[in-house]
Parts: structure tokens; sequence; C-alpha cells
């Protein structure tokens, strides 16, 4: 069923051991790890968490068995990878400060296309001018950008000018294969031949890192982002759609409304599968389509019983506005063949029933204030619209409901975060749209630039402010496939 937020449309949306390869020697085989070199075991590494930057990442390899390589000089390492992307903008590296490392170290990373060419790009950071943790910390390098060729294979060549075996920024790794499109190398000195890291319970066989195919939003130590200095211009824009683009989710809601008495009146369960496509584009505006299948469950409305059969079909036609996607107006309608339970006995009585639905909003009605920025909050437009809705059984000819009116949003406040989610399209970094209309109505929608729509959306809508029981509305939509790109 349509929510009932006014005009609301569902488009949007352990130890740590450090390892030196300072003691190796030979240039044709890289033997396994001394016995006897400084280790410590302090169980200070963190676990990965998706952080606020991954949205524009392509490569990326996050395991770690705790380990990290030593970034001293004279060696240099390397991780190789194959993107999957026609740029490169950025790399980020799981990099972790262990013992007292001299300072400055200047820690500095190479793109190459061959380990024995010209670096295409690089770029040195001060670690002075950062903090790296004893725990770990995602650290960005930011150059600029380069033009790549997919499935072509790439080195990101890392060395440190300071530091020794015991007192080192470290490189993490995992000592299993955990990332099958690229392979880990080392070189012992500048006169060196590269040599692969052979495998090894304390040897990375890859290298903790990132690849970004977009600018990401600022720099990986950073943990809220600051306005002045990350203008919109580093957020989100607004997707930009085409003919045919598509979304589908798995949809569930359930709405329960009662009587001044305190009895249920109504009620609403339902589980679908729901896609939107994009039918038509102007020099202004998206068409939508909307269609709901694979329905189930049941609806409930003053003595009026229904239980939902398969063949129930919601179809809804949005226009949206294109330089917000705020939606203008929409028409839907919900129908089908369902079961009516009539007398006491609750008789299944086959029957049509027929919903329909017209909203129109006196300006569009914004729902993602796009661009969207982390660490950002405002206000939403207050919208006025007129509404109908009538419920008939058999053709129209038994009619349930008939109502109309004004309706208004009311005031609106929003914030717009970072979050981790997962949905059975996927796990994404997320900008996490919350709106309140008050601190009975609320809903998140969950933002993916590269899906172009929300990825997730949950929706909390409470009707009364006195009645015991309140009525109230629950939605949840997550999606589960998309044929957009970028």
């Amino acid at each position: 069923m349509k929510s009932k937020i006014v005009g609301i449309v569902v488009l949007m949306l352990l130890a740590t051991t450090v390892v030196s390869a300072t003691t190796f020697t030979g240039n044709n085989t890289i033997p396994t790890v001394p016995t006897g070199l400084s280790t410590v075991h302090d169980n200070k590494i963190a676990t990965y968490e998706p952080g606020l930057f991954d949205w524009g990442v392509d490569q990326k390899q996050t395991k770690t068995s705790k380990y990290g390589i030593t970034l001293i000089p004279p060696e240099t390492n390397a991780q190789s990878f194959k993107p999957t992307k026609d740029k490169l903008t950025a790399v980020s590296l799981w990099i972790f400060k262990h013992a007292t490392p001299p300072e400055p170290v200047h820690i500095t990373v190479s793109i190459r296309d061959n380990l024995t060419g010209q670096d295409l790009a690089t770029k040195t950071i001060d670690t002075s001018k950062l903090t790296i943790k004893s725990s770990g910390t995602w650290v960005l390098f930011d150059f600029a950008d380069i033009s790549t060729t997919p499935e072509v294979v790439y080195y990101i060549v890392v060395s440190g000018d300071a530091g020794d075996a015991t007192n080192a920024y470290c490189w993490l790794f995992a000592n299993n294969d955990t990332y099958t499109r690229g392979e880990t190398w080392y070189k012992a000195n500048t006169g060196s031949s590269w040599i692969k890291w052979s495998s090894g319970p304390s040897n990375p066989a890859d290298f903790c890192f990132k690849t970004y195919f977009r600018k990401p939003i600022g720099g990986s130590i950073q943990t809220t982002v600051n306005v002045q200095k990350h203008p919109a211009a580093y957020g989100a824009d607004v997707p930009v759609w085409k003919n045919s683009d598509s979304w589908t989710y798995r949809v569930r809601t359930q709405t329960y409304t009662y009587s001044s008495n305190g009895s249920l009146y109504s009620t609403c369960l339902g589980n679908g599968t729901m896609t939107y496509t994009v039918t038509a584009v102007s020099a202004d505006n998206y068409t939508l389509q909307i269609t709901e299948k694979n329905m189930s469950g049941k609806f409930y409305y003053g003595p009026y019983k229904f239980i939902f059969t398969k063949f129930m079909k919601m179809t809804e036609k949005d226009y949206l506005q294109k330089t917000n996607l705020a939606e203008i107006s929409f028409n839907a309608e919900f129908k089908g063949p369902i079961f009516w339970l009539i007398s006491k006995l609750n008789f299944p009585l086959p029957a049509q029933l027929s919903v329909s639905t017209l909203t129109h909003n006196n300006q569009p009605n914004i729902l993602m204030p796009f661009p969207l920025v982390a660490g950002t909050n405002g206000t939403l437009n207050n919208v006025h619209s007129t509404s109908s809705q009538k419920c008939t059984l058999y053709w129209g000819h038994k009619v349930v409901y008939n109502v109309s009116g004004p309706g208004d949003t009311g005031p609106r406040k929003y914030t717009v975060e970072m979050d981790n989610i997962t949905v059975p399209a996927g796990t994404y970094n997320a900008y996490n749209v919350s709106v309140n209309y008050d601190p009975r109505h609320y809903w998140r929608s969950y933002y993916v630039p590269e899906v172009g729509n929300y990825a997730k959306r949950y929706i909390y809508l409470n009707w009364g402010s006195t009645a015991t029981p309140k009525p109230y509305d629950i939605e949840e939509y997550d999606l589960i496939s998309t044929t957009y790109t970028p």
C-alpha cells in the first residue's frame, strides 16, 4: 500500500607482529621470516570497519592477519591489482605505527603498470602531519587522476624513508590469498630485482588497500566531515537517470489503526517485490513507473477482511523533478483478486479489490537534499497537497471507502551521515538521510551513488498523538537489483 506520508515516493530513493624484510638477502627467493626478529603482541589492531569514503572504491582488500611489513629504507613493497574502471583517482593503505619510529617519516606511494617502469602517479605523505595509530589507520594517498585500462594489471608501490625493524610504520596484510586479482612483491634495495613474496604464515599474500575511481570526500584519517573544508561539490550529486533504468526492491509493510475505544479498526500487512522503471525523460522531469508483484498479506478495514492473492498487483506513475528528484505528483492503483472473509466463520468469498490514489503537490516535494554531504543538516520544504483515495469491490460496484482532502507535510528536519548497509544487492557505504517530522514520524533513506537511488529505506509513522494504542505505519525497502550505471 502507498505510504501515508503525504506525497512520499519510495524512489529515493592481535596482537600485532611486525615483520621486517631488512635482514633478507639474495635477489632470487624470499626466505621465510627469520626467527628472532623483534615482535610485539599488543592486541591493538582494529578490525576493518567500512569507512566514510568507501563509496568511490573500485578494488579493495581489507582482511588482515594482524601482521605488518615495515616501511623502512632501503626496502620497497608492492601490491598488484586489476581495476574494473577506466580512472584511478586515489588509493588508501591500512598502516599502523609500531613502537617509536622517527618523525617525520615520508611514505611514498606510486602507481605503475610495470614494476620496473615509470610512475604513472605518485604521492608522499608526512607522518608528522597526520595521526597513524598503533591500532591501524586507513591513510589516503590522493594524486592527480590517471586513466586506467580495465582488467589490466597495475601496481601500488610503497616505501618509507626512515625507521628500522623495531621502530617503524607498517603496512598491514593478510597471509591468505583473499584478493585473487593481485599479488604482493618485495624489493630489497635500489639495485635488487622485484621478487614475489612466498607463501608462509607470516608473509603477505595480499596487502590491505583500496583503490578509488571517484574522488573521495576527504582524508581517511578523518572521522567527520568539516562542511567548510568539504563543500557540497564533494558530496553525492543528484543522479542522472536514463530511459529504462530500473531498481527492484523487496518490500514489507505493516499498518495498524484503532477506534476511539482502543479496538483495532484496520490492518494492512504485506510483502512483495517492487520495481521502479524510468519510462520517460523530458527536459525538466522524469516519469517513473512503479509495479509491485508477488504480494502476500492481508487487509482489514472495519468489518471488511481481505486476504491477498499472488495475482494482486500495484501500478503507479510518478512525476519527478530532474534537478533534485522531488515529487510533483503520483497516481497509483492497487487491484486484483482477493478472498473476502465474511461472517464470523470467515468464509472466503472470491472478490475483486481495487484501491486508487491520486496526489498532487503544490510544489515539488523534496525527499533527498541533494547534493548530499555527510555531517550536514537542515529543513526540507513544507509541501501542501491534495489527495484522494477510493477502495471498491467487484469492479467498483461496492464502495468500501472514498476519501479526499488536503494534506501538509509539516516541518521536516534532516541530517546526513554515512552508514554501512547490507541488502540483497550487496554491501554499500550509503548516505543515511534521516528525516524527522516530529518525535512520532521519521524515515531513513540510504542513498548509494553507484546505485543512483536509495538502496534501503525504513519508514515509521505514528499517526496518533493522544490515542491509545497509537496507529502506526512501518515500511521497509531493500534493493534486490538495478540496471543503473553511473
